[in-house]
């Protein structure tokens, strides 16, 4: 059995991929989506093939030279360290650690000075679809229709001189609120807008009865010490191959 904030961590995850998955030609015990890391490793296989181990591990990799690009494959560091053996016969690399991360929100989020700003349709949606879309390698086109199409899904901005400079999006169900895809422009990170977003976003999940938070990071990802600064813990971690 699960512990339950790896069950929290579990649920918005498979949720916000059965949103956005952009493949439904997946394999019994895989799912190929977009990665979350930076470019040019922004497609994903995540799970445990219930099949021959080789035989999809080879189906997966042609898959992808087909198209020409390179993928990741995540792998719970729980789930069985011989398919990861697996994966380095066929020329995979361990390429870092993606975590879960968790925190309470029983705890007071003080806004900064930053304006933040929910962004519901218009040319500002399509800026920060844009520059999502910029940051993470993703089809905009896709990742727009994705991202308005359920309800429980909100969209943060912040601007300078009128102009979208760092957005994320928020997923709430069930009392928790995950953060997805926040992106600031290139000259305007370190800035603190990251911050200001996510604090935004904590308090309205706050007005909407969550007592949970939680994200999904690269272990070098710069919005993991965020997390960390407003009381998140990694509690579920992947370990990240990456194929050329």
């Amino acid at each position: 059995m699960l512990h339950p904030q790896i069950s929290v961590l579990s649920a918005h995850f498979n949720l916000y991929y059965d949103i956005i998955a952009h493949s439904s030609d997946a394999f019994p015990g895989l799912l190929r989506t977009c990665s979350g890391m930076a470019n040019p490793h922004t497609n994903m296989v995540i799970g445990l093939p219930r099949g021959d181990w080789d035989e999809e591990i080879t189906r997966q990799i042609d898959y992808f030279t087909t198209q020409k690009v390179p993928f990741v494959w995540y792998i719970d560091e729980k789930a069985n360290e011989f398919f990861n053996e697996r994966l380095k016969a066929h020329g995979f690399t361990e390429a870092g650690t993606f975590q879960g991360v968790i925190g309470s929100l029983d705890r007071e989020f003080i806004p900064s000075a930053i304006h933040v700003e929910e962004v519901k349709d218009g040319a500002d949606l399509e800026a920060c679809m844009a520059l999502i879309a910029t940051t993470f390698g993703v089809d905009q086109e896709q990742y727009t229709k994705a991202m308005t199409s359920d309800k429980r899904l909100y969209h943060w901005a912040a601007k300078v001189d009128g102009k979208i400079v760092s957005c994320l999006t928020t997923l709430i169900h069930d009392g928790a609120v995950s953060f997805w895809n926040g992106a600031t422009v290139t000259d305007m990170r370190r800035q603190g807008f990251s911050t200001a977003l996510r604090i935004h976003a904590l308090n309205h999940a706050k007005t909407l009865g969550c007592r949970v938070g939680t994200s999904y990071l690269m272990g070098d990802a710069l919005a993991l010490g965020i997390c960390k600064n407003l009381g998140y813990e990694t509690k579920w971690r992947f370990q990240v191959f990456k194929k050329a």
